[in-house]
């Protein structure tokens, strides 16, 4: 099993009722941070239920449908960096469906690729050692 997870999306806030369309995203991993959500799939007969706390990989592709039974906070990733999914679709809480647009994938990709840089660049600056007071870099002490 591959361990690498792209993050697609990392807090998407759903009101009870909130609803989250996802077309072919076969492989993305939808955690459940707070609330409950209900899960369908396209040709699936289940209806998959998830607390705080869990989370379900999409084993096919097809429309998949997430509702919030809840208020809810979830975080979507991948294990492809570029084709998480065709279309990912936010439907507030009693809206009718068609009337947000479409987000293409590539969108989602470009959108997690800039918070991967920032993240990265975040910890890097975190993790990068800092010279003592009045001490000298080795490469410039020879």
């Amino acid at each position: 099993m591959d361990l690498n997870e792209y993050l697609v999306q990392g807090d998407l806030r759903l009101p009870r009722g909130g609803m989250l369309h996802i077309e072919n995203g076969r492989d993305l991993l939808v955690h459940v941070w707070e609330g409950s959500l209900w899960l369908t799939q396209e040709r699936d007969q289940r209806d998959i239920v998830l607390q705080a706390g869990e989370w379900f990989r999409l084993d096919r592709q097809g429309s998949c449908v997430l509702e919030a039974t809840r208020p809810s906070a979830i975080a979507l990733t991948s294990p492809h960096e570029h084709a998480c999914a065709e279309t990912i679709e936010l439907l507030p809480a009693n809206s009718a469906p068609g009337l947000l647009p479409h987000r293409p994938q590539r969108r989602i990709a470009a959108r997690a690729a800039m918070l991967r840089e920032f993240v990265n660049a975040a910890f890097s600056s975190i993790f990068t050692p800092v010279p003592k007071r009045g001490s000298t870099p080795a490469s410039m002490s020879s």
